[in-house]
């Protein structure tokens, strides 16, 4: 019978452990240190209540909940399930608009619209369970941290006008008061890294007045390169539909992998390239805009039926 000599077993179970333990590309996807948010559901700024004040967190999905220093949030190439580009945006020949830039400018986009996939990352802000009887909840954005500005908006419908939020450049758009949790476009006129610097205030009931620290959450915003990532680090889809009319490098498809967690939330259109599959199935209405609820209703002989109120 052959012998195997100890010290060669070891090294190929030492061998065999390293293959094991090496990460995945999205594991491998990080920024100093820092791990990469995007193609997913993500309050970029999340407000939290600590026991004894405030303080600026990052969710991450539905309910994890991250410190900023670990995360950064990134906005690269991607494309929604026809190939149309969904991570930047031209410039409309609209007074509305601009804010963001002169007619035909190409700005960088994470849209307030929902996408199969999450593309490229569908960024929101919220907050968790705060104390009795708090207001005045204010929510600052006291540096953008970038190469250019940050706008963000709000559109009710596919023809509906942008409501602007927050700006960086505006003064009074600097503070706004967050709603529990809201989804919004966010505009970023150049490519870069912005390194956001938030502050949330509040008046507690009896009066007293709170404060987080300065919380910064960066945003990597453009191709790999223009960030000073590794190529190929952020898989995107392939963008067939470029917004400026160009050909592009595809991005590396993203794997064929289950969605962290499912859609809960139907925020209205709001993207150009939008496209509303529901129009095309029978018996279906479509509601691109407005307020609706959906309730349970027991009825007088018994059981239960669901019924929705739009507004």
């Amino acid at each position: 019978m052959a012998r195997v000599r100890i010290p060669a077993v070891l090294a190929c179970l030492m061998a065999l452990c390293s293959l094991v333990a090496l990460p995945s590309p999205a594991q491998a996807a990080t920024f100093e240190g820092r791990d990469l948010i995007y193609r997913k559901h993500v309050d970029a700024v999340h407000i939290v209540w600590t026991g004894s004040g405030l303080d600026i967190k990052v969710r991450e999905g539905e309910n994890t909940i991250r410190d900023a220093k670990d995360v950064a949030i990134r906005l690269g190439p991607d494309a929604d399930q026809d190939g149309y580009e969904v991570s930047r945006f031209r410039v409309p020949d609209d007074k509305a608009y601009a804010f963001m830039g002169k007619p035909g400018d190409i700005v960088w986009l994470a849209p307030q619209q929902l996408y199969d996939g999450w593309p490229p990352v569908w960024a929101g802000i919220g907050h968790g369970e705060l104390p009795e009887g708090i207001k005045d909840l204010r929510l600052t954005l006291v540096d953008d941290g970038g190469p250019g500005k940050v706008e963000l908006y709000r559109t009710i419908g596919l023809a509906g006008k942008p409501e602007r939020e927050l700006s960086s450049t505006d003064e009074e758009l600097r503070t706004y008061e967050p709603g529990s949790h809201g989804h919004y476009s966010w505009i970023f006129t150049e490519p870069g890294v912005y390194r956001m610097k938030w502050k949330a205030t509040a008046t507690l009931a009896d009066g007293k007045q709170v404060e987080s620290p300065e919380v910064t959450v960066p945003w990597l915003v453009g191709s790999d390169k223009q960030v000073g990532l590794p190529e190929g680090t952020t898989k995107g889809a392939p963008i067939k539909h470029p917004v400026d009319g160009t050909p592009t490098d595809d991005p590396e498809p993203t794997p064929d992998e289950p969605s962290p967690e499912p859609p809960t939330e139907n925020p209205p259109a709001d993207h150009p390239f939008s496209h509303n599959s529901t129009k095309e199935l029978p018996n279906c209405t479509p509601i691109s805009s407005g307020h609706l609820d959906i309730s349970t209703v027991l009825k007088e002989e018994g059981g239960l039926w669901m019924r929705s109120r739009l507004d």
